[in-house]
């Protein structure tokens, strides 16, 4: 993997990670509010950071389920968003950045070794979640952002 490190890492199983109630929603009111690729995404995250946390070593099958998911989110308009926040909101444009940015990372990795650095994963991972939810507090309902509009449509059919 991307950083070796002297943990002790332990293979998991996908049916681990799908039954843990580590990845179930904390509160299950405010989750039923919630789009279901809302929850999906944070649903990843929870299962990154337990993955991070504890030193865990993810099957083969785990990686290319999760590509899967990565290739998902390289196909929203992250470029679109960098250019129209680009001199409005240096937040959004710079992480914009950093997910394609890892995005590319991620995808070349996992095409020359298999697998890809679980750090980098889950800084993708926290990227797309946060630039949801602050986009969804400073920007939803302004009518005049049809381009994030349409990104962030693109996201909640992912």
């Amino acid at each position: 993997m991307g950083n070796k490190t002297n943990t002790v890492r332990r293979e998991i199983q996908m049916d681990d990670m799908e039954t843990n109630p580590m990845y179930m929603a904390d509160d299950e009111a405010d989750a039923n509010k919630e789009s279901k690729n809302v929850k999906e995404l944070r649903e990843l995250r929870r299962e990154i950071d337990r993955i991070v946390a504890e030193g865990l070593c993810p099957p083969e099958e785990w990686y290319q389920t999760r590509r899967c998911t990565i290739e998902t989110y390289s196909e929203l308009d992250w470029s679109g968003l960098v250019n129209r926040f680009d001199e409005h909101d240096l937040y959004m444009h710079s992480t914009a950045l950093n997910i394609m940015y890892n995005i590319q990372v991620l995808l070349e990795e996992h095409d020359q070794m298999g697998h890809f650095d679980l750090r980098n994963f889950q800084h993708l991972i926290h990227d797309i979640h946060n630039i949801w939810i602050y986009f969804k507090d400073k920007y939803i309902g302004e009518e005049t952002d049809t381009d994030v509009c349409d990104l962030i449509v693109g996201l909640s059919h992912i």
